[in-house]
């Protein structure tokens, strides 16, 4: 048997660098500081869904009308809703104002608060009916005739638009303009020269208007004669 001498040196060399000794593999050890308390906390998301429905603050959709716009389960609807009285219409949630607009294949008006109109309506230079049984629909019969339009008052319409001339009225003739019954003034119209009194109508016989005296007949024709 031969004995093999290894040296006190050779040893710690072996040692630290891993060498086999004897069969037995020898590894350096390190040792290793973790901080185990950030790779075990978990961080949590919390994520809240929108279910709200109506018309609600969500500037976050849209800041027209101030913010307010209807949603169905937190998202933008696109439709009619009833609300507060009155019916409206949205856009991706959006109120929409003084417009034209389709629903159930029937014709609708929403005025500059959103809501459908209806009764007489003056829209753009003419006059339309919306029912007033609470269905705002428009209709198909063309107004005419001596009629309080909402928001405008009383107007004589000749099929849907505003009325100049004479037109017979509480079985008296009556001057418009405009749709509007003048009072108290000249007009002209059918060639002729009139005179209208303080009651819309038209004057006959003599009659003494700022001082001086003019003749209209007095055959119902009303006009102004030569002196």
């Amino acid at each position: 048997m031969t004995t093999r001498l290894i040296s006190k040196a050779s040893l710690v060399s072996a040692l630290v660098g891993g060498a086999v000794l004897g069969g037995l593999a020898i590894t350096p050890t390190v040792s290793v500081s973790a901080d185990t308390t950030a790779s075990t906390t978990t961080q949590q998301v919390n994520t809240q869904q929108d279910t709200r429905t109506g018309y609600v603050y969500s500037p976050e959709v849209s800041t027209a009308n101030g913010g307010y716009n209807w949603l169905e389960n937190g998202q933008p609807y696109t439709g009619v809703r009833y609300y507060a009285g009155s019916y409206y219409w949205f856009t991706n949630g959006v109120r929409q104002n003084n417009q034209w607009t389709k629903a159930y294949g029937l014709t609708y008006y929403v005025d500059n608060n959103g809501r459908a109109v209806q009764g007489y309506q003056f829209i753009n230079g003419r006059a339309y009916f919306f029912g007033s049984n609470g269905t705002y629909y428009l209709r198909e019969e063309v107004p005419s005739g001596y009629i309080n339009i909402e928001g405008v008052g009383w107007r004589w319409i000749e099929n849907g638009e505003l009325y100049t001339g004479f037109r017979f009225l509480d079985s008296k003739y009556n001057y418009f303009e405009n749709g509007i019954r003048q009072v108290s003034r000249w007009v002209e119209s059918y060639g002729y020269t009139y005179y209208i009194e303080s009651d819309g109508q038209p004057v006959q016989g003599y009659h003494v208007i700022d001082g001086q005296t003019y003749y209209f007949g007095k055959d119902n024709t009303y006009y102004l004669r030569d002196a």
